[in-house]
């Protein structure tokens, strides 16, 4: 990050922030589309009962049974990043407007002169008080 402060565009991160569910669907279609195919061949295509077929079996099911399981993580965590982000951006928003009520407010309650505590709050004639200027 360049400078002395933090750029945040809620409206962008609510945009990429739902992209995100883009990735998701693909490697949702691509699982559906593997488990279809596999049960498809049904099972233990490889055969079963020699040597060969059990060494196979060893290895690919439980490869597959991660890929299958690695799949599903990564469209879990691609939807939750999605929500986060979005969240997140919701929060900016409410952030920034209330900053924004509050600058407003401050100013339109100034003093019209420097005075002690009992003067703050009274109306003025400061740029944005109520007061004449």
């Amino acid at each position: 990050m360049s400078g002395d402060y933090l750029f945040v565009g809620p409206d962008l991160m609510t945009k990429y922030g739902a992209m995100l569910n883009e990735p998701a669907d693909r490697a949702e279609e691509i699982l559906t589309e593997y488990e279809g195919e596999s049960d498809a061949v049904g099972e233990r295509p490889w055969g079963h009962g020699d040597e060969m077929a059990g060494i196979f079996e060893s290895n690919f099911v439980p490869a597959e049974q991660d890929f299958r399981d690695y799949v599903g993580i990564l469209v879990d965590v691609l939807r939750e990043t999605a929500v986060n982000t979005i969240y997140t951006a919701e929060q900016y928003r409410i952030s920034d407007a209330g900053a924004e009520e509050f600058a407003y407010d401050l100013l339109k309650n100034m003093p019209d002169s420097p005075g002690g505590p009992d003067d703050l709050g009274n109306p003025g004639g400061l740029p944005g008080g109520n007061g004449r200027r």
